[in-house]
């Protein structure tokens, strides 16, 4: 095995009691998407690169002179490696400034306030402004974070988004400074997560002091050593840098409550570039000469001979310049234990152990017996671990990771899931790094985006076959991969939609549960409804499906999704928005064409909207419906006359259509029932209405119109049984107990004397009651004389039944009685004597 001849850290740039490194990330390619031009002059460019090893934006510099034949002003986007992306046609719009997203998107902020967001690809995603008001002031300058962008306009106020996720965010105004004239000398912003009050905040260089602006109040620092030319903010948002008109560099942190650093530079000119380099040190460039200024103002100086561009980061600072990508930061604890001259780390000893394995030495016995004896093996197999971690080089990694897979062999236990994890992310990060991908993600970097953020940004590379192999080689879901894949394939140039569905859906079919909702949303945007509906046949989930065919105005496909589906609510949506949408003639025409949406169309019509389904029925020509609705619309009437009219239009085409002939009859039936009640309200001078037959016949008997009783019960065929109970009801109820006697007189009754004797008892009148026991059966009145409370006859009338046990029952009621008792005995004494 060639083993590393040279230790790494005699590169490295001692700093006080720290050192920092240089890596060489990449021989950068600097050519056009048309291969017309191979080098670059950075000098000439606004150039903007995206953190986490990020892709690099340029744009020519109109306040550079360049050749002539380049006059053109397109944006160009690179990888890290200097390939290209992309290159975006501008329309001579004057852009301010170039920024990134966070989910690596350009942000281009024009003059007139304007904001066109693009991706990698050069693609637009959309387009929003900062309102009237700023495109009067023009925007100035601007300043991109994480999340948001601030911008400084023509009349020196600063308005600021905090989101690039909304279609149109809303512009904040910050507050103005006090008698401020002229643009601030410099300014920086510090992120809503790092500031005090959680909001955006500026720090603006004026004068000889900062102001400290938000939303509500500009407070000035009172700081008399300016005025300040360059200004930035440690990644942490915790700690200043201020490079001052006098050539003093100041580290303050960001609550101007500690003055950390001092340092004379010796050049009053202002740096090009002023960036932090990780947390703990910051990084001045000036042509040909880069400045790094650690804690207690150490400074290491390194020359350029052509022009950089630096990208902070939050581990180190990317070096960009037209022949290499470099990478500057300070070595990580567990690189500097392993491999500083000297070191008796004992990861080092563990290190130098497996060298001198290799090499067959008996020294490497010596060093494993050394770091076991101090009880440290562990710890020297876990700092080699996360050294090869930090390490870019595939030759240092595979070493270090070798040294801890030594160093475990002399382990009892130790758990290999660090190990293993570790040799899991080194796969992944190198095939990031790998120049035709160009992503040179640090493990640091690494962790902070995640693996998700990772496939994420390969994704938005279109590097879908290794975001497709990363997700299966770390068990993560792989949904977004190919949906994102499916949805280049439909950008691409036209094919026939039914190919590219048919390649689409081969694709993705072995993956269950994956949404087609996203796919046919771009699809539709790309090339129309045509492919956009064919994919959407094959989305699962009607609840997603059906909203996304209304917006694409596939409005009888989303219908007979949502009845497909057997989602009522989902049908009711889709028809409310097809009310909405549609004229009332073409609305009711097309549910027609539907019977069973129009169902429930009808079940919400009859409910809510009673005209609208009138005229439903009116356009489908639709008389028995239209009857019916007039049989229910009767009801509502007030009048008798007026229900009878209403009543009368709907019989006729009850009676010529093949509806049951019931329905016909009971509305003739109801219409006689009004017209005799109405004739009634004429006589008595009070209501009759919503009275049903039977009731109408109780308030004949109860009103004193018995001939009108007898004219209802012929005209609607009442039974005698029904009649006489209600009679019977109605005349205990006017207490006209001799009218009852003489009806109980005039014939057999149709339902016997029981209701007779009921009726009596119910209105407290037991003699009454009496006088009808003798028409009931024998073997019913010893029941109802206990019911009346006349025992003695109750008694007779069981020794006439031979009923001993009636008999005993009545002896038990009868206590304080003595005749009846007496009677009672004889009674059964002579039942005992007949057996």
């Amino acid at each position: 095995m060639e083993l590393e001849e040279i230790n790494p850290a005699a590169s490295w740039s001692p700093l006080q009691d720290r050192f920092y490194r240089k890596l060489e990330m990449y021989d950068m390619a600097w050519r056009s998407i048309d291969l017309a031009w191979r080098s670059i002059d950075l000098a000439m460019y606004v150039i903007s690169a995206a953190p986490f090893g990020g892709p690099i934006a340029l744009m020519r510099d109109n306040s550079k002179i360049i050749r002539a034949q380049r006059t053109k002003r397109d944006i160009f986007i690179y990888n890290a490696a200097g390939t290209p992306f992309a290159q975006i046609p501008w329309d001579g719009a004057r852009i301010v400034g170039l920024g990134w997203s966070e989910q690596e998107e350009l942000i281009c902020v024009l003059e007139d306030g304007t904001v066109r967001i693009f991706d990698v690809q050069g693609e637009p995603i959309r387009t929003f402004t900062f309102g009237h008001e700023v495109k009067d002031q023009t925007v100035i300058e601007c300043k991109f974070y994480g999340s948001g962008v601030v911008i400084l306009t023509g009349a020196f106020v600063f308005y600021a988004i905090t989101t690039f996720s909304e279609e149109a965010p809303q512009p904040r105004r910050l507050a103005e400074i006090p008698e401020m004239t002229a643009a601030p000398t410099s300014w920086v912003v510090i992120e809503p997560q790092f500031s005090i009050n959680h909001g955006v905040e500026v720090l603006a260089a004026v004068g000889n002091t900062i102001y400290v602006v938000d939303a509500a109040d500009a407070q000035d620092q009172m700081l008399t050593d300016g005025p300040y030319t360059a200004l930035t903010v440690s990644p942490n948002g915790r700690l200043l840098a201020m490079f001052s008109e006098t050539g003093v560099l100041w580290v303050v942190s960001t609550d101007f409550q500690q003055n950390l650093t001092e340092m004379h530079t010796k050049s009053r000119a202002k740096p090009q570039q002023l960036v932090w380099c990780g947390q703990d040190s910051v990084v001045a460039y000036w042509s040909n000469i880069l400045l790094m200024v650690g804690p207690n103002g150490d400074w290491v100086k390194h020359p350029y001979d052509h022009p950089i561009f630096l990208v902070s980061e939050v581990d180190g600072v990317r070096i960009i310049s037209k022949e290499k990508h470099e990478f500057m930061q300070k070595v990580p604890v567990s690189v500097e234990n392993v491999f500083k001259i000297g070191s008796l780390h004992a990861g080092a000893k563990l290190y130098e152990a497996y060298l001198q394995y290799e090499k067959r030495s008996p020294k490497a016995d010596e060093y494993i017996r050394t770091i076991k004896t101090d009880n440290q093996l562990t710890e020297a197999v876990d700092t080699c671990i996360e050294a090869a971690a930090h390490e870019h080089s595939h030759k240092l990694q595979r070493q270090l990771l070798q040294a801890a897979s030594f160093g475990k062999g002399f382990l009892e236990y130790y758990d290999s899931e660090k190990f293993v994890t570790m040799c899991q992310t080194l796969r992944v990060l190198n095939a990031a790094r790998f120049y035709e991908i160009g992503m040179p993600v640090t493990y640091s970097e690494y962790s902070v985006i995640t693996p998700t953020g990772l496939i994420d940004r390969l994704v938005l590379r279109r590097q879908h076959f290794l975001a497709f192999r990363v997700c299966e080689y770390l068990k993560l879901p792989q949904d977004r991969v190919l949906i994102n894949w499916a949805c280049a394939k439909i950008r691409q140039p036209a094919e026939d939609p039914a190919v590219v569905c048919q390649a689409v859906v081969e694709k993705l079919a072995n993956v269950r549960g994956i949404s087609y909702t996203e796919i046919a949303k771009v699809a539709f945007r790309h090339s129309g409804p045509e492919l956009a509906t064919m994919l959407l046949d094959y989305e699962p989930k009607a609840g997603v499906q059906v909203p996304l065919l209304m917006t694409m105005d596939q409005d009888e496909m989303a219908l007979t999704k949502a009845i497909e589906s057997g989602d009522t609510e989902l049908v009711y949506f889709v028809i409310m928005r097809l009310k909405q949408k549609m004229e009332e003639y073409d609305f009711l025409r097309f549910m027609q064409s539907k019977p069973a949406a129009l169902d429930l169309f009808a079940t919400y019509a009859k409910q809510q909207d009673p005209a609208l389904l009138r005229n439903l029925y009116i356009t489908d020509d639709g008389k028995v419906e239209l009857a019916y609705m007039d049989a229910a619309a009767a009801y509502k009437c007030t009048g008798l006359q007026e229900r009878f009219t209403v009543l009368k239009s709907a019989v006729e085409p009850f009676a010529a259509s093949k509806e049951p002939p019931f329905v016909a009859r009971a509305i003739s039936e109801q219409m006689e029932l009004y017209k005799l009640q109405n004739e009634l309200e004429q006589v008595s001078k009070v209501p009759w209405a919503d009275l049903s037959v039977s009731d109408t016949i109780y308030k004949c008997l109860t009103s004193g119109y018995p001939k009108k009783a007898s004219d209802v019960q012929s005209l609607f065929k009442v039974p005698d049984r029904r009649f006489w109970w209600i009679k019977i009801r109605a005349t205990a109820d006017t207490g006209n107990w001799i009218e009852l006697e003489k009806f109980a007189k005039s014939k057999k009754s149709p339902i016997g004397y029981g209701p007779f004797i009921d009726v009596c008892m119910e209105k407290g009148n037991p003699g009454e009651a009496k006088k009808y026991i003798d028409r009931l059966a024998p073997e019913e009145r010893v029941a109802a004389y206990i019911r009346v409370g006349a025992l003695a006859e109750a008694a007779e009338a069981a020794f006439q039944q031979k009923d001993d046990a009636a008999l005993q029952q009545i002896r038990g009621l009868a206590k304080n009685r003595q005749q009846v008792v007496v009677a009672i005995d004889n009674f059964r004494a002579t039942l005992a004597q007949k057996k």
